[in-house]
């Protein structure tokens, strides 16, 4: 399919949200607002605003609506400020056999301790994926990584 055939289908960036794939061991979310915190169960969906603590020996999978993967290691805390992203859609195929982000999208999130490893494909023009740490902020297309 090209890229300016998939473009003018795809629906106008909304507010993502993340899915929890796995947890092996305690993971934890913590509301924007309230403060409260609740124990990270799979197949849990949050959006932006909450943070997440993952406990020692524990590591999480998580999933962004727009496809993209997270794996979170022990010991990790995250705050998930902005995912606006329009959902993958199923119909345009299999994520990776795709060569590109399915869908606009401008993800940020704050690695406040420990690491992160994830799979971002080629963005969308316009699109964004900015990961923040005490040390600077890094911007990430068509890549594999690992921050900590």
């Amino acid at each position: 399919m090209a890229g300016s055939n998939l473009q003018a289908a795809l629906p106008l960036p909304g507010q993502g949200s993340v899915k929890a794939l796995k947890i092996d061991g305690v993971a934890a979310l913590t509301h924007p607002v309230a403060g409260t915190r609740v124990n990270l169960r799979r197949g849990r969906i949050f959006r932006p605003g909450y943070e997440l603590t993952v406990g020692a020996s524990a590591r999480v999978t998580l999933a962004l609506s727009n496809g993209t993967i997270l794996f979170v290691d022990s010991a990790a805390a995250i705050g998930f400020r902005q995912l606006l992203q329009a959902p993958f859609d199923p119909a345009l195929g299999d994520f990776d056999s795709l060569p590109h982000d399915p869908s606009p999208s401008n993800t940020l999130f704050d690695l406040e301790r420990g690491m992160v490893a994830g799979r971002v494909k080629f963005l969308n023009r316009g699109s964004s994926f900015e990961v923040q740490t005490a040390v600077g902020s890094i911007f990430i297309d068509n890549s594999i990584f690992e921050i900590w």
